[in-house]
Order: C-alpha cells, then structure tokens, then sequence
C-alpha cells in the first residue's frame, strides 16, 4: 500500500471527518435557532431563517425562553437587556448540553454581559483570569 492510501486509511479509521462528508458533520440548520429580544433587534434574524421571538417585558421573555427550551431549540440567542431579565432562567439550564444559550447585544449596544460570561468561563476553565491584562 502506498503512502497516501495508507495516511487515508488511518484518518479514517480514527473517525475524521473527510472533506464533504456531511454524513458525519452535518451543517447546522438554522431552523433549529431561535432568538429573543425586541423587534428591532432581532428581525434581521428572520432573513436567515431564524425563529425571532419579539418580547417587551420580562413575563414575555420567560415564557418565550421556556417554550423555546422545551421545542427542543439548539441554540437560544438572546438579547442582553432580556437576558438581565431572565438570568435565572438562563443559569438554570447554563450546565446542560442542549440548548446552547448565546447572549447577543441588541440595536442600543453591548451591556458586556456576554464578554463578562467568556471571562468567567475562561477563569474557571484555566484557573487564571486572561482577560484583565496586568491588574492586580
């Protein structure tokens, strides 16, 4: 057997995904995303294919975040005024592997919630915080 017959062989045997082999890595349909905020915010979302839920107080967002969790979504994008309104919520299910919950800024501007969250998660995954630069 020659070099590369052999190195293909091996790189399958291991299981890697070969280029276009969708059957082992298939895309991530958009069709299982949802996002949660206000109107403006989220609309743009639609355009990909994206279920958009439009909530306007924090009772809304709850019940739109738990529909959405028990629809079995992949992934829950949510706006960061609303996540600060449903934190609880969000934390609840923050150790379970599906869905995966991804605070976004909405049309006003970042609050830093989601770049306080990499932080966190960052420090607890190696023990030292990268982010803070040189304070002590």
């Amino acid at each position: 057997m020659n070099r590369p017959e052999k190195e293909r062989k091996t790189e399958r045997s291991f299981g890697m995904v070969q280029p276009n082999d969708s059957t082992k890595n298939p895309p991530l349909k958009t069709s299982n995303m949802a996002v949660i905020g206000d109107r403006d915010s989220i609309m743009p979302f639609k355009a990909v294919g994206m279920k958009v839920v439009p909530v306007v107080d924090a009772q809304e967002a709850a019940q739109a975040f738990d529909s959405l969790v028990n629809a079995k979504y992949v992934v829950i994008f949510v706006t960061e005024r609303v996540a600060v309104e449903i934190g609880e919520r969000i934390e609840a299910i923050a150790l379970k592997t599906l869905p995966s919950v991804v605070l976004i800024p909405d049309n006003r501007g970042s609050l830093g919630l989601a770049t306080e969250k990499v932080r966190q998660t960052v420090s607890k995954a190696i023990g030292a915080d990268i982010f803070r630069g040189g304070d002590k």
